[in-house]
């Protein structure tokens, strides 16, 4: 197989670079600043990234704060950004830095944008103090931008899996209803085994946002691990969106648990899945491409995709995947794709390297996949010779069509 390298950037995202989830109004569920519990000081970090490789986005960010009972956000703050074509904006400290907050506050972020754009979110306790150093660090978790459309309405629910409550750790369940109707609340705690142990209903607003801090203690679950909360809508026509924390109570370090999809309301288990690759540097985690996938009933029949690599301090993109198509076998909701070794020319008939990708993929329990994408080059030789190495990247990928 071979493909050229000369203008392969510019073609190749625009038509194969896409955001998880693809959305025109997404949500960060958790977004804070401010004491928290015991020494914690917590902050927020967001980034913007517009997909498209000729459209600017405009995106209005909507600060929507914490409510009591079925209070709502009629009047929310918002402020307006700019992502130009394939850029990604960070919002460094958003609530005091983009809506010029300098008090506590805590509740949820809407994002509405006039294009596609992917949105992803962090927040932190920034004074986290480690034995044997002088200075404070960061600890803690990743939010999505959830999708709209992912939200349940009156008689759907979801479950929030692997909550714990006792002396060394504890859970917290937070909400956001995301039409701009009112709805009613059950949850329940279930137990390991499937029972139901306890049940409150709970009532929000239009574009509310609630956390239930301690939600086992609540559902007189104190003292209890490997617990499941169940949400029903139960009336009303507001829709929700459903995440908790689990937190580590002597470090304040948290990790995000996402909400899962119903049959009725979830993510299809084939078709077409599109996402974003991404790598880590010195920066941290920064978009460098994206993956389709095509899932059948117990393969995947197809992929391609675009990634980067570095030639010395020069950035190229580059496209991968098979030929003429695939069956790769899925196994306990795993793949692993065969190695593609692809010849890439900057002229026709002239190779300049080879690169051999390898794909891997799980699927996550809300029909999401996530995987690695491992590229190695090879046979650069003169200025190409800097291309020659292994790069790992990360990716994710959500439904699209059939």
């Amino acid at each position: 197989m071979r493909k050229l390298v000369l203008g392969l950037v510019a073609l190749a995202v625009a038509s194969s670079l896409f955001a998880l989830p693809p959305a025109k109004e997404t949500f960060i569920l958790s977004a804070g600043q401010g004491p928290g519990s015991g020494t914690s000081q917590w902050r927020t970090d967001a980034w913007v990234f517009n997909p498209s490789a000729t459209q600017k986005a405009i995106v209005d960010i909507y600060f929507l704060p914490r409510t009591t009972g079925s209070g709502g956000n009629p009047t929310p703050t918002s402020r307006r950004i700019e992502v130009n074509a394939l850029e990604t904006r960070e919002l460094a400290g958003i609530l005091s830095t983009t809506f010029g907050l300098s008090g506590t506050s805590f509740g949820a972020l809407r994002f509405v944008s006039d294009q596609d754009v992917v949105v992803t979110g962090r927040i932190f306790d920034a004074n986290v103090k480690v034995q044997g150093q002088t200075s404070t660090g960061t600890a803690g978790q990743f939010y999505p931008g959830l999708s709209s459309a992912l939200a349940i309405g009156n008689g759907q629910y979801t479950d929030i899996v692997g909550l714990a409550q006792d002396t060394a750790t504890r859970s917290n369940l937070a909400f956001v209803e995301v039409s701009g109707n009112a709805a009613n609340l059950k949850i329940e705690r279930i137990s390991a085994s499937g029972i139901v142990k306890a049940t409150i209903t709970e009532a929000i607003g239009a574009y509310g946002v609630r956390q239930i801090n301690n939600v086992l203690e609540k559902l007189q679950g104190a003292s209890t691990t490997n617990q499941r909360v169940r949400m029903t809508v139960t009336g009303g026509a507001g829709k929700v969106l459903v995440a908790a924390s689990r937190l580590d109570n002597i470090t304040n370090d948290p990790f995000t648990i996402e909400m899962t999809t119903t049959a009725g309301t979830g993510i299809p288990a084939t078709g077409t899945f599109e996402g974003m690759v991404t790598v880590h540097s010195q920066d941290g985690e920064r978009v460098d491409g994206g993956l389709r996938i095509v899932v059948g009933s117990s393969a995947v029949t197809d992929y391609a995709g675009v990634a980067g690599i570095v030639c010395g301090s020069v950035p190229f993109t580059l496209d991968f995947g098979p030929d003429l198509g695939t069956s790769i076998p899925i196994s306990g909701n795993a793949f692993t794709a065969p190695a593609v070794a692809i010849r890439y020319e900057d002229a026709p008939n002239h190779t300049i390297f080879t690169t051999t990708w390898t794909l891997t993929g799980t699927r996550a329990a809300n029909g999401t996949w996530s995987g690695t994408l491992t590229s190695v080059t090879a046979g650069g030789t003169g200025d190409w010779a800097s291309c020659n190495g292994t790069v790992s990247h990360a990716w994710r990928a959500g439904w699209v069509s059939d």
